[in-house]
This record gives C-alpha cells, sequence and structure tokens, in this order.
C-alpha cells in the first residue's frame, strides 16, 4: 500500500528543482516556478517556447481556448467529447483590416499516420473578410489507442495579407481526451490493478503553483481528464488517487467489466501533496505509456506551470 507522508517527512522535490527527474522513458520536463506568460502572437504556429508548451498542455484539458492570437489569423477551438467519439468546433477569426485568402486548410495526423483515429473534417473556409469569422467541425472516432502523435490543423495562406504564411497547428487532442472514468469501489481493487504486471509508468515532480486547493485539484482530474477520483485509498489527506479506461470503439467498458481484462487500456493516478513545502509528485500508470505520458505532462503542466515537448 502507499507509505503516507507528512510535513515532517522528506521533500517530495527540492526546494528549488533546477530540473524534474521522470522515471526512464518519459521526456525530460522543465519545470516553471511562475505562471506561464502569454504567448507572443504569430501568423504561424506559435514558437516552442515553454510558455507555448505549457498553454497547449492546459488546453488538452480544457473544452475551448486559442490556438493562435493572430495577429491577422486567429484561430480558436471548443469541444465535445464523448468517448469513444468526439468533436471539435474550430473558429477561424481575422483580425486584420484586410481580407483573408486561405488557399488549403486540412486536419491530419501530425505524423501522417492514422494514428487509431477517424478524422473527419469539414470543408474549411477559403475567404475571410475583415473582421470576417467561420467554423470549421471535426469529427473524430477512437478506433484504437494513438498517440504520441495528435492532429493537426494545416492552413496555408494567399494573397499580400499573410504573405503566404501558416502552418501546422497541433490540436488539443491526446490520449486522455477518451478516458471515461472507473469507479473503483475499494483500496484493495485499486492497489491489485495497481500491481499489474507490465504497467507503463511516468512521474514528476515539481513546485505546486499556488496555494494547494484539494477541491480544486478533484474537479480538474475529473472535468480534464475524465478520471474517478477515489476516495479513501490514499491514507494522505492531501493526497488524490484516480482511476479510468481508454474507451475505443471496439471496448467502451473498463478492465473489471470485460470477458479479457488483459485487452482493456486502463490508467492509475496518484497525486502526493505536502501543502506546506508546496511540493507535489504525480505518478501515473498505464497499459498504453502514451497515455500515461499525456497524463503526467497534461497536470504537471495545469498544477506546476510545467513545460513538455508538444507532440
Amino acid at each position: 500500500m502507499f507509505a503516507a507522508t507528512s510535513a515532517a517527512s522528506a521533500p517530495l522535490v527540492p526546494s528549488k528543482p533546477a530540473t524534474l527527474q521522470p522515471t526512464v522513458g518519459s521526456v525530460p520536463l522543465v519545470p516553471q516556478s511562475a505562471p506561464a506568460p502569454a504567448v507572443t502572437p504569430s501568423v504561424g504556429p506559435p514558437a516552442a517556447t515553454p510558455a507555448a508548451q505549457i498553454a497547449w498542455w492546459k488546453m488538452t484539458l480544457q473544452t475551448e481556448g486559442i490556438l493562435l492570437p493572430g495577429p491577422s489569423l486567429q484561430l480558436g477551438f471548443k469541444t465535445d467529447f464523448r468517448p469513444p467519439r468526439g468533436r471539435i468546433g474550430i473558429y477561424f477569426g481575422n483580425l486584420g483590416g484586410g481580407a483573408l485568402s486561405i488557399s488549403a486548410c486540412a486536419v491530419a495526423m501530425s505524423d501522417g499516420s492514422s494514428g487509431g483515429l477517424t478524422i473527419t473534417a469539414a470543408a474549411g473556409p477559403t475567404a475571410l473578410p475583415p473582421r470576417g469569422q467561420a467554423l470549421m467541425m471535426v469529427q473524430l472516432e477512437h478506433a484504437s489507442p494513438f498517440g504520441p502523435a495528435v492532429p493537426a490543423l494545416t492552413v496555408t495562406l494567399a494573397g499580400a495579407v499573410g504573405g503566404g504564411a501558416g502552418g501546422a497547428h497541433k490540436l488539443p487532442v491526446a490520449p486522455h481526451r477518451f478516458v471515461q472514468p472507473w469507479p473503483l469501489q475499494t483500496a484493495d481493487s485499486y492497489f491489485g490493478w495497481w500491481r499489474t504486471a507490465g504497467l507503463a509508468e511516468r512521474q514528476a515532480s515539481f513546485a505546486w503553483a499556488g496555494p494547494y486547493d484539494r477541491m480544486r485539484a478533484k474537479q480538474q482530474l475529473a472535468a480534464g481528464a475524465g478520471l474517478a477520483v477515489l476516495e479513501n485509498v490514499d491514507p494522505t489527506p492531501s493526497n488524490l488517487v484516480g482511476a479510468g479506461y481508454l474507451a475505443t470503439l471496439a471496448s467502451a467498458a473498463p478492465p473489471d467489466k470485460v470477458a479479457n481484462a488483459s485487452t482493456a487500456i486502463f490508467c492509475l493516478l496518484r497525486l502526493e501533496v505536502n501543502p506546506q513545502r508546496g511540493a507535489a509528485r504525480l505518478t501515473v500508470r498505464s497499459r498504453h505509456a502514451p497515455l500515461a505520458d499525456s497524463l503526467v505532462k497534461a497536470f504537471a503542466a495545469a498544477f506546476g506551470n510545467v513545460a513538455a515537448p508538444i507532440p
């Protein structure tokens, strides 16, 4: 079982961490001790600065946001996920005083593969008048586990305004978008699944951004990633434990509700927080490594302003 922690125990991370120390196989993360500054506007995709990375991972937990703030073309999104299906509306806005001509607009996986997602995108706009807006709907079906590649919107601008600039904008559709809550009833059940052989583990330690609000963190785990937050599992009151399973078109049930549990993809999360020291450690285990990876990176960004590469 988990060992209890206390204010007198050794800190989860040094008081002034230099770098995070993820488990073997994960991508090194860079801690950010202050809230992320605003992303510098650009015509193409934002530069992969720590601020842009933090903002993108936070958006994978949100239902709406701004992918590109301008200066001429603005891109926003709004999502509706009901695993194993989802849809994302992409909003185009012309912030300038001249017309924008869009010569190409498409959505595909960022690595060019099918990636386990069936993507059906409506036709994108071909032109935007000054201060004009347009909407492009994208339907997603989760056929099989995917990652680390994600869907990307490619936009090519033509004409004098925009100078032919554009690029591929990674949509905030990480594997945890297709997680459903798994309300395990007992601590013994949780620990039993935690000890399942062959699980991929990802972990990050970081300084908590601001005062620790356990209820707010609990709500973020549930609303942002579809996890069931389990009470009376971890012996330390400040800690949080969550469980979920990956819903696909072929299997939309948790491991304990299917005939062959070995085929079901699940994830188990443990968030350890020492409020007195402002330190946190996040651990996720899953049969699907990209799912564990995306959960750790998304919540490390949300809780600790930690940057990680955009896939």
